[in-house]
């Protein structure tokens, strides 16, 4: 792989993975943005995933090897980008440019008793969880050797996730929902070699351990400055929009592959 295009370059994955191609001196890479470039050491152009012309334009400025899509988004226009938007870039690659989709452990219900494995039928309870299962399945349909990653919650790097950013506020944290947190320097890693290697089909990225919302809050908060003991938590109310209680990814099938693991957040932030 010596041309990369980043579609997402200014968000939290984006950054990690420019930083990623930087570390491993990928010649030629291009990262996308919508409204601020990620900065004047990085060649980037805006685009839209709304409009062909504007995909047409960074996939010509780019002439990319591999397209990693990153981006999403989750206001008004989730549907037209989130959904709708990755089917629209597969269209304007060339047959030998591999992609490689960034999706969500949200496209189950987590109603599963066992971690869910990647040929578990989807089942999104939620409008983000169903725009991006509408995304995996017309990005398999147009592009069928296409790389889909499945990951959960990501802490670490820049800008700080919205989980760090809640822990600063001292906000109450659910008991009852359980997902798999990643560090993001360690989806990007994986997320290149997968794309590198151009691993077809879905895979599950996440990390090794199952934490409950205020766990995961009060093994990051020393790292954000703010004392463990402070947090609050509780079950997610009864009234609260539909969100999957437990969804734990089974991500062994990738780590097979790679060769590696993927750490825990006890691991990595430690035990306070």
């Amino acid at each position: 792989m010596t041309r990369l295009l980043v579609v997402g370059g200014t968000g939290l994955l984006g950054r990690a993975l420019l930083r990623e191609t930087a570390t491993r001196g990928i010649p030629d890479v291009v990262a996308t943005h919508h409204s601020t470039p990620p900065g004047r050491d990085v060649r980037s152009v805006r685009v839209d995933l709304t409009d062909d012309e504007s995909i047409a334009a960074a996939v010509a400025e780019a002439s990319p090897d591999l397209v990693i899509n990153a981006a999403y988004a989750k206001n008004d226009t989730m549907d037209a980008v989130t959904g709708a938007g990755p089917a629209r870039l597969a269209a304007h690659l060339s047959p030998a440019t591999h992609l490689v989709q960034l999706s969500t452990d949200i496209v189950f219900d987590g109603d599963q008793r066992r971690p869910y494995v990647e040929t578990d039928p989807v089942s999104p309870v939620n409008d983000y969880g169903r725009a991006k299962a509408h995304a995996e399945a017309a990005v398999a349909t147009a592009r069928p050797d296409a790389t889909i990653v499945r990951t959960s919650l990501l802490y670490g790097g820049d800008p700080p996730t919205v989980q760090e950013a809640l822990v600063r506020q001292g906000v109450r944290f659910f008991t009852d929902e359980v997902r798999c947190p990643l560090r993001v320097d360690v989806l990007a890693r994986a997320v290149l070699d997968l794309g590198e290697k151009r691993a077809e089909g879905r895979w599950h990225v996440a990390g090794a351990e199952a934490l409950d919302r205020l766990s995961f809050a009060r093994l990051l908060a020393p790292h954000c400055g703010v004392d463990p003991a402070t947090l609050d938590g509780g079950p997610v109310p009864a009234d609260s929009a539909p969100r999957p209680r437990r969804v734990e990814l089974d991500s062994s099938a990738a780590e097979r592959e790679l060769g590696y693991a993927f750490p825990g957040a006890r691991r990595l932030l430690g035990t306070s």
